[in-house]
């Protein structure tokens, strides 16, 4: 292993522990089933369900609506996103970095980068578009 697949590695650890530290939540109203981004928070301490009116901003709703059954969960779909990518970005780049060009493995490397930036886009169209 060279010194850039060193570093590659190191940066591929280092930012998938950050995603793991620091998760995506969401927002939930279990009447309507609609989902809204909570950001991203310390795993340990999950963000706090807001006041009904500031719920009730969220999710677009009337004043009369109930805000009673909406809480905070886990994103699964984006945690799970994030992790794939931040693994087949890592692992394209080492494979691409490699001294000696294998053309199996350099393949395989660009296709894994190419994964990889499928999944980061998915990724944005799920929280811009789905989630929005």
């Amino acid at each position: 292993m060279n010194r850039r697949q060193l570093y590659i590695l190191l940066i591929g650890v280092f930012v998938f522990t950050l995603s793991e530290l620091f998760p995506a939540w969401l927002y939930e109203d279990e009447n309507t089933s609609v989902r809204r981004s909570a950001g991203y928070h310390f795993l340990l301490t999950p963000p706090q369900v807001k006041s009904p009116t500031e719920m009730r901003k969220i999710f677009n709703l009337k004043e009369t609506d109930s805000t009673r059954f909406m809480w905070v969960h886990r994103d699964g779909i984006r945690v799970l996103g994030q992790r794939l990518s931040i693994l087949f970005l890592t692992v394209g780049a080492v494979l691409i970095s490699l001294n000696r060009r294998i053309l199996v493995v350099y393949i395989f490397g660009w296709l894994c980068l190419c994964l990889g930036v499928g999944m980061v886009a998915l990724l944005i169209f799920h929280v811009f578009f789905l989630l929005s």
